[in-house]
């Protein structure tokens, strides 16, 4: 972020740097500016098209108009050294060896309009992307303003724009009557490839601790997985007194603080045709623990759907594990959490699979054809402590027309075998209240979760199940 406020401040640095009570303003207005990282320096990196710049400072004042373009100018990027080659005109900036804008790849900005001011700092247009090393960001229709309500902060540095942005920033759509777009494509160290697209309704920070996210939809594909969200609505945390940004602290303080709501979540596996519909009320970190609550959860293949609702988790979060990793949350839940399901139902689908394409589009609701008497098992609870597991559940089996119900109690352990992206549930003993034999039990419940389970990720042999992540 700091390489990207020092960015966007590079793109209006025509000022110098401002002294106390400053009047420095400079405002221009962009029609196109790229860049590229060349090979050799020399090379011409990007051009810069624009359609006036204003500078002001206590001593003078400078406005420039290119109206028939003869200020465009190639650009130059030399060890630190900015330069613009014009027809009537040279200009170089010397923004030292080590700055951040050598991380930058490629950068590009369409129609946009940059003002800096000692008391704020604004930044807007039709597009803007950044690439550097293996993340790129886009954002389409985009307005960025930022300010420290402060008299004596001078933001007209590119200091006072990073300690004024991590104060106070707004982000949102420039022209209100269409959503602004951001598309983030990041490539990870294991070849895998994360591509995220959301349409913006808000982003900001407020009082210099409080981040808020309102989105209206958002799809991601990182193989084989394909997910679509409905609104996104997320706050978290950050301490007032980071005014400069750390990227890394930043990330950590918003993750152990974190509360996000998605009403519909809609999640494709592309390998093995499974599919998942998740109605999720809340997803929130506090108190050192994470607590995920979701009236809905359904697995469908072609052949069978599994239904959990009123699902609710409780799991312990550390402030050094990672919320976005899975492996560190499912070590975590297994060192010590619980997860009770008010209800599971397990059935044979014939179209529910291909119905799915409707849920975002058309507003289809995959449970309108399932019944309330409908039940596989009820009263769904899983305690986790350091690696052993304790499960009760009332299990149902239809006998003569008839649903009986079965209170059972589970015991086994969980291995967590993040090398191999599996969990393995080894089940040891199960118990009824009533006194059958202890090996049909086993045999029946875990014919009833073999059918509660859907998907080729997921193996079963003899008390063991393995789940393939």
């Amino acid at each position: 972020m700091k390489k990207l406020l020092t960015t966007l401040a590079l793109m209006t640095s025509f000022s110098v740097a401002a002294t106390g009570n400053s009047s420095n303003f400079l405002e221009i207005g962009i029609t196109d500016w790229n860049y590229k990282k060349q090979v050799d320096k020399n090379a011409v990196a990007g051009v810069l098209n624009f359609t006036d710049v204003r500078m002001s400072r206590s001593d003078m004042a400078f406005n420039l108009s290119n109206k028939d373009e003869i200020f465009n100018a190639n650009m130059t990027y030399t060890d630190g050294v900015m330069g613009f080659k014009a027809k009537y005109m040279n200009f170089n900036f010397d923004m030292g060896k080590e700055n951040g804008f050598n991380d930058v790849v490629e950068m590009g900005t369409k129609k946009s309009l940059a003002i800096i001011n000692p008391g704020f700092f604004s930044f807007g247009g039709k597009n803007f992307s950044i690439k550097m090393d293996d993340l790129r960001t886009q954002l389409n229709n985009f307005y960025i303003f930022c300010t420290a309500n402060d008299p004596d902060l001078d933001m007209a540095s590119a200091d006072g724009i990073e300690r004024g942005c991590m104060t106070e920033f707004f982000v949102s759509p420039e022209k209100a009557e269409a959503p602004m777009t951001m598309n983030i494509q990041l490539d990870y160290e294991d070849g895998d490839k994360m591509d995220f697209t959301a349409q913006l309704g808000e982003l900001d920070l407020l009082g210099a601790s409080v981040f808020r996210l309102n989105a209206l939809n958002s799809t991601m594909t990182m193989a084989p997985y394909f997910m679509e969200t409905s609104n996104i609505s997320a706050t978290c945390m950050k301490d007032e007194d980071q005014l400069t940004f750390d990227s890394e602290i930043i990330k950590k303080q918003c993750e152990n603080s974190v509360s996000l709501e998605v009403p519909k979540i809609v999640l494709r596996n592309k390998k093995d045709e499974t599919k998942f519909y998740i109605n999720m009320k809340n997803l929130e970190v506090a108190n050192g623990n994470l607590y995920f609550q979701a009236p809905v959860i359904q697995f469908v293949d072609r052949e069978s759907s599994v239904t959990t609702k009123d699902l609710t988790v409780k799991c312990q979060k550390s402030e050094d594990s990672v919320l976005y990793d899975l492996h560190s949350v499912i070590k975590e839940c297994i060192e010590s959490g619980r997860i009770n399901i008010k209800s599971l139902i397990s059935r044979d689908e014939e179209n529910l699979w291909f119905r799915y394409e409707d849920i975002m589009t058309k507003g289809f609701d995959p449970l309108a054809h399932i019944s309330d008497k409908e039940k596989t098992a009820k009263r769904i609870s899983f305690q986790l402590d350091q690696g052993k597991a304790l499960i009760k559940a009332s299990a149902y089996k239809k006998i003569l027309g008839k649903y009986a119900r079965f209170d059972v109690y589970i015991k086994g352990s969980v291995d967590h075998r993040p090398a191999k992206d599996q969990i393995v549930l080894n089940v040891d003993e199960i118990k009824v209240p009533i006194g059958w034999f202890k090996i049909k039990w086993k045999k029946f419940l875990l014919g009833i979760m073999k059918k509660a389970l859907v998907g080729e990720n997921i193996q079963f042999n003899g008390d063991r199940i393995t789940i393939q992540l």
